[in-house]
């Protein structure tokens, strides 16, 4: 297993036990999801039944970024294929779960976000993802995403947009503007 550079404290909860390990991608994007859920329900294990419910297909995520700061690794391996970004966006995407039910959670907990930047950084320099978003092989099934997104800029560019309300663009900017200073 890939162990992240010194000072990163990433713990390792393969939650996502339905994935295949030996899927990967080549990762060039990282688009940033919010659980949407009260901060009260529950930590790892209530995004692990969020993620896993019966008669629905499971959905997957390589990163969980807590309310606490923790940050959890949620697959054996960062670059394992995932369920979280429309069919379009798994083949390219790492997804990064924030916990918290809506943009005042994400907005009023500085310290998870400095460890979403962390994170990010991290993810950045081990895959060298560019930070400005773009696609390319759009209109081919070799459509790939680049950079840094949330899940509505993902699903701009899907054949079935689902609509997703995820991480505001607010927040995106602030990230971006904490990894250029």
């Amino acid at each position: 297993m890939d162990t992240p550079k010194e000072g990163l404290d990433i713990q390792v909860a393969p939650i996502c036990h339905w994935v295949d390990p030996d899927r990967t991608i080549k990762s060039t994007c990282l688009v940033f999801h919010w659980w949407q859920e009260p901060i009260e329900k529950g930590g790892i294990e209530h995004l692990s039944r969020l993620l896993y419910r019966e008669g629905v297909e499971p959905l997957s995520v390589q990163f969980a970024v807590m309310a606490d700061g923790d940050i959890i690794q949620c697959v054996p391996e960062p670059h394992t294929w995932c369920r979280h970004a429309k069919a379009e966006g798994n083949e390219s995407c790492i997804g990064i779960e924030i916990q918290g039910q809506n943009a005042a959670d994400l907005d009023g907990n500085e310290l998870q976000f400095e460890r979403v930047v962390a994170l990010a950084k991290y993810l950045i320099e081990k895959y060298d993802i560019e930070l400005d978003f773009r696609v390319t092989g759009l209109g081919t099934e070799e459509i790939r995403f680049h950079g840094l997104a949330t899940h509505q800029m993902i699903d701009a560019f899907c054949l079935k947009m689902n609509g997703k309300v995820d991480v505001h663009l607010k927040y995106l900017i602030r990230i971006l503007q904490a990894l250029r200073a």
